[in-house]
């Protein structure tokens, strides 16, 4: 049994009574009219959905771009600045980015050009006192005045090296990771220091090579202090690479393991060694500017992990 036709009707009353009747078929075929709307409907819905995936996509595009742009400011204060192109909103947004941008590099800038000046100052009144400090006749009370300058000094010269890492601009380019690493065991080694590294195969990222190198030799320096053997790892992850430095020192307490990445903070046992608490700090800040992370881990039964994540880059 077929339905009976979908259509409309009019019935209009005449003056001599009679009447006249309108009526005309929606569908010719009222056997197919709900396969027809529902085809209808289904395009309907379609093309509003492209729609709003359309408008959602013209609109997120610039938040993307926001968002994007403020990482790489984060890691890198000279990267390229946003294009102020596109409508009125996303351009004063662009250029309140760039401008941000601005204000932090001169901040930074000044902030570097200020405490470089001041411990580049202090070497000269150091330099006096030592020389003064040959005068005075208690051998103990000079020996005591020595070690205190040498400890300034170093303070000194690591604060003028983390002005100088901070504010670098070298450029990243591809390394060979493990040759690089190869390349610093030997150069401890000749400095009579002993350090364990199992070269695997060939490791190729994109980063500063010299900023690199700088910030494992940190690690590795302050494993040595604290440690008897010190070995080095380097392994590919998902994310990019992984650089280990371990030792079998005593370890961190739990609570310290963050602060001991603070400026100039020292443990008990690094005050008696002469530590200036600018290793860790040096190491970390350069570990951000390359885009990676830097973190502390104990060992079990002992000993210290310190672990080096990296981008691999372009590479």
């Amino acid at each position: 049994m077929h339905p009976p036709p979908l259509g409309l009707v009019a019935v209009v009353a005449l003056d001599d009574g009679t009447a006249l009747r309108f009526s005309d078929r929606l569908f010719r075929h009222g056997t197919h009219w709900p396969v027809r709307l529902l085809v209808s409907t289904i395009i309907l819905l379609a093309a509003a959905l492209l729609l709003a995936a359309l408008a959602v996509r013209l609109v997120v595009r610039p938040l993307r771009r926001v968002a994007v742009q403020a990482e790489e400011i984060g890691r890198d204060l000279d990267t390229a600045q946003m294009p102020e192109t596109g409508p009125t909103e996303v351009r004063r947004v662009a250029a309140a980015m760039n401008a941000m941008q601005r204000r932090l590099r001169h901040l930074f800038d000044e902030r570097t050009r200020f405490l470089a000046a001041v411990s580049h100052d202090l070497r000269t009144p150091i330099t006096r006192m030592r020389l003064r400090t040959e005068l005075i006749e208690d051998d103990e009370l000079r020996v005591r005045m020595e070690r205190d300058l040498e400890e300034m000094e170093r303070m000194v010269q690591q604060t003028l090296e983390f002005m100088r890492d901070a504010g670098a601009r070298e450029a990243p380019r591809r390394i060979d990771l493990v040759a690089m690493l190869e390349a610093l065991v030997e150069d401890l080694a000749e400095q009579g220091a002993t350090v364990v590294f199992e070269p695997g195969e060939r490791i190729v990222i994109e980063s500063r090579p010299l900023a690199l190198k700088r910030c494992v030799d940190n690690l590795v320096s302050n494993a040595l202090r604290y440690g008897t053997r010190v070995e080095l790892t380097a392994a590919v992850t998902p994310g990019g690479v992984r650089i280990e430095v371990l030792d079998d020192g005593p370890g961190i307490p739990e609570a310290e393991l963050e602060r001991v990445f603070e400026p100039f903070y020292r443990l008990d046992k690094a005050r008696a060694d002469g530590g200036t608490g600018l290793g860790l700090s040096i190491a970390r800040a350069i570990a951000e500017s390359l885009g990676g992370a830097l973190t502390l881990h104990n060992r079990e039964p002992r000993g210290l992990a310190a672990r080096l994540e990296l981008p691999r880059g372009a590479a």
